[in-house]
């Protein structure tokens, strides 16, 4: 897999629908901000019920997820060559609040735990370090650091098996909500790193995203910068998503030939 022939698959895909793809992005990051703002105020007004908004915030992040959903669906079906309009994504997500917000979850049942195991080696180590290393604090400093960088980059590892749950889902939404995640490990199963060269081979679009989120900042009163911060993602994030769902396209071909060539071989032996 090149990542320059990922993402050209991608930009071909969003060719077939790009107007649907941003707008339905657009609209997305419309709804959330409506959402977020309205708490925001509201909240600063009505005081003293901060266990109320909490349990508020907390419905927002479930309600995310299934439009979350309804973004892959959407994309899904643009690559696909299958029609779509801005606002799909509002159905789908709303067709299958459920299985997305079970896809959620069950992503915690796994990560958390193997979070909690990672962070208590983390700490088993440091403390050893310290116990050892005592009177030279620098060192402490420095071996402390890279064992926590080491933790947090395994946390997004394990995370990163289970990011292809909502596209599995989009293209099969009969699928319980557990297979789904048990699916997306099954396919990133040991191309995890190809994966994440992929995502930081859009680097340079995040360093032109922050130059110019500066130079908005820079020219504009705080008001109009916050809105307009946004205008890079609308654009970006469609290409981004795409290539996603491109490789997992690929990566899910490559399994199926695996099983295939496993199956030949299994049969050749008997």
């Amino acid at each position: 897999m090149k990542c320059s022939l990922t993402r050209k698959e991608a930009r071909t895909a969003l060719s077939k629908n790009l107007v649907a793809a941003i707008a339905s992005n657009f609209i997305f990051i419309l709804i959330l901000l409506i959402l977020n703002l309205g708490i925001t105020y509201l909240s600063s007004k009505l005081t003293g019920l901060d266990a109320l908004w909490t349990v508020v915030k907390v419905l927002l992040v479930l309600f995310i997820f299934p439009l979350g959903y309804g973004i892959a669906k959407t994309y899904v079906k643009i690559a696909n060559n299958e029609k779509v309009t801005a606002t799909s994504f509002i159905g789908f997500g709303l067709s299958t609040i459920s299985k997305s917000i079970g896809v959620f979850v069950n992503i915690l049942i796994k990560v958390i735990p193997a979070s909690v195991v990672v962070f208590l080696v983390s700490y088993l180590i440091i403390f050893g370090v310290v116990n050892i290393a005592h009177p030279i604090q620098d060192v402490v400093k420095i071996i402390s650091m890279f064992v926590y960088l080491a933790a947090a980059i395994a946390i997004v590892f394990i995370t990163i098996r289970y990011s292809f749950s909502l596209f599995v889902l989009a293209e099969d939404d009969t699928m319980k909500a557990k297979d789904a995640v048990n699916k997306s490990k099954e396919i990133l199963n040991g191309k995890v790193g190809e994966y994440v060269i992929l995502l930081l081979s859009f680097i340079g679009w995040f360093i032109l995203y922050e130059v110019i989120l500066l130079v908005i900042q820079i020219n504009l009163p705080s008001i109009y910068s916050d809105l307009f911060s946004f205008i890079p993602t609308i654009f970006l994030t469609p290409y981004i998503l795409m290539t996603q769902y491109c490789y997992y396209d690929e990566a899910k071909a490559d399994l199926q030939v695996e099983r295939t060539d496993s199956k030949e071989e299994s049969n050749e032996e008997e």
